[in-house]
């Protein structure tokens, strides 16, 4: 595990490059290529928020991730910082909730394979058992949803490497990290 600094405090970064995945808690370290990514959010009191068509939702405070996909110019880079800005104007579901959330960090896989729809389903089972926010940031697929609730705080460093062991091949599975 590497270590990097950013905004005068040192942050977690793991990598795993046959995997193209790693978690990023330092967001001017993220790739411009086309990839999937959680962003994983915090929020600190209950909020009841407009989501465009969706309507009034209630959120309850905890961790939120938020799965997505960028295959255009720019890449994670471009998508993740436009989701990091709260002055915008909304056009994805995330844009409304966003300006109420911490950022924590995000979840990175670069390549042209959309890996958004299999990150979300694994989200709602062991080991994170999240609860789906139904409806949230899936109008485009079959998804339940692309946006999940977590009670407890999540382990980021955990969930990069579960997601990282369901897509790379098997010869890379159980491979460990250890710090630097």
């Amino acid at each position: 595990m590497n270590r990097v600094l950013c905004f005068g405090r040192e942050w977690s970064l793991l990598v795993a490059p046959m995997a193209n995945i790693a978690y990023i808690a330092c967001m001017k370290n993220l790739p411009p290529d086309p990839g999937t990514y959680i962003l994983l959010l915090s929020l600190l009191k209950t909020h009841s928020i407009v989501i465009g068509k969706l309507g009034a939702l209630h959120f309850l405070p905890g961790w939120y991730a938020y799965v997505g996909s960028a295959m255009g110019p720019g890449g994670v880079a471009a998508r993740v910082n436009r989701h990091l800005k709260t002055e915008k104007k909304a056009h994805w579901h995330i844009d409304y909730l966003r300006p109420c959330t911490h950022v924590m960090g995000s979840i990175v896989a670069t390549g042209k394979l959309k890996k958004e729809h299999r990150w979300a389903s694994h989200l709602t089972q062991s080991p994170f058992s999240g609860k789906p926010i139904n409806g949230f940031g899936c109008t485009d697929c079959r998804c339940r949803a692309h946006l999940f609730y977590f009670r407890q705080p999540l382990d980021p460093l955990k969930m990069a490497l579960v997601l990282k062991a369901r897509w790379i091949p098997s010869p890379y599975r159980g491979v460990t990290q250890k710090d630097a």
